[in-house]
């Protein structure tokens, strides 16, 4: 490491894995291979039952930023605590284990981090499927204050997960991550982190590659997966409903979109109507499906399904199907 490396901040990267296997040596390579040389790795092998932890441990003798922490499995949300917990970095960025990274990606996000003077920078995603790589991009339409950030995340506008990020490690102090979410953890805490953060930057370059596999939870998803897209919408009520900026007119508009979005997603999974609480069927009837600024934030056939659900179960399920088999055709058998 040359002198102007050792002037340059500590930045700890923090990877959560169980049974990646297969792809964990090429996530870790890509992390130990940036041309920004402060950096630690911290891989938390979640209890995973295939070669995984092996894997870890044969990087791990050749590479002494790779550190290597073995727990019983816990979820996701416990590997990722663990991985703060021993983090020493003042910068913490997060990449999960089926996943990979540009050689630049931390001399991006934290050249931008002390230009802009930011506590987050947001970088863009490569979106890869077995077919085609996309670009996933980030933007504030709406400007830079808390509201405004948050409206962008609610409306898919900044991407909420906590991957292609790096943020000041001192933010994660009293943010609460809850375990029982299988699915929208990382969406929890980053909306806690922008909420706390005092300037936030975007660096428009796309520096992490998420790789889309069918045998991920988001395309495989347990009943507790489904049911706690429940959940996750009632942890972002709860968080939200005592801000300042609850009440501002572009913030309803975006929270009502981002619930209709996740209820479409709870739905499509395979979720039933008759296990939603009635508090969240009276919001989505009543208040989401006539609130026209939020509806031009959802694809029309999530708006049909949404209604044809409040038509009735029959009516809803029906156009469920239709849908899902459409988007199976158009994407030759890769579902989204």
């Amino acid at each position: 490491m040359t002198h102007s490396d050792m002037t340059k901040s500590l930045v700890s990267i923090i990877i959560p894995v169980y049974n990646v296997g297969a792809y964990i040596g090429k996530c870790v390579e890509s992390c130990l291979r940036q041309n920004y040389q402060n950096i630690e790795v911290i891989a938390v092998n979640d209890g995973s039952t295939d070669h995984s932890g092996v894997v870890l441990e044969h990087y791990g003798k050749r590479d002494h930023r790779l550190t290597v922490i073995h727990q019983v499995n816990r979820g996701v949300v416990a590997a990722r605590n663990a991985g703060i917990a021993a983090a020493r970095g003042e910068w913490l960025i997060f990449v999960d284990g089926d996943d990979y990274v540009t050689d630049n990606m931390v001399e991006t996000l934290w050249s931008e981090a002390k230009a802009a003077d930011a506590d987050i920078v947001f970088g863009d995603f490569y979106l890869e499927t077995a077919r085609k790589c996309s670009v996933m991009s980030n933007c504030l339409p709406f400007g830079g204050r808390r509201s405004a950030v948050a409206s962008a995340l609610l409306t898919n506008k900044l991407q909420f997960s906590l991957c292609a990020k790096i943020i000041r490690s001192s933010l994660f102090t009293e943010v609460f991550t809850p375990e029982d979410l299988k699915l929208g953890e990382d969406a929890y805490v980053t909306a806690q982190l922008c909420d706390k953060a005092c300037r936030i930057a975007l660096t428009g370059i796309p520096i992490y590659y998420y790789v889309m596999r069918k045998s991920s939870v988001t395309h495989t998803p347990s009943k507790a997966a489904v049911a706690s897209k429940l959940s996750f919408i009632a942890y972002m009520r709860e968080f939200y409903g005592d801000k300042p900026y609850a009440s501002e007119g572009l913030f309803r508009h975006s929270f009502a979109a981002f619930t209709m979005n996740e209820y479409f997603a709870y739905l499509r999974m395979g979720g039933e109507r008759a296990d939603v609480p009635q508090w969240l069927l009276d919001y989505v009837d009543n208040t989401c499906l006539n609130d026209r600024d939020a509806l031009k934030n959802l694809p029309v056939w999530r708006i049909w399904m949404l209604r044809a659900y409040r038509k009735g179960d029959l009516w809803g399920k029906i156009i469920r199907w239709g849908i899902l088999k459409l988007r199976i055709a158009l994407s030759f058998g890769y579902d989204r």
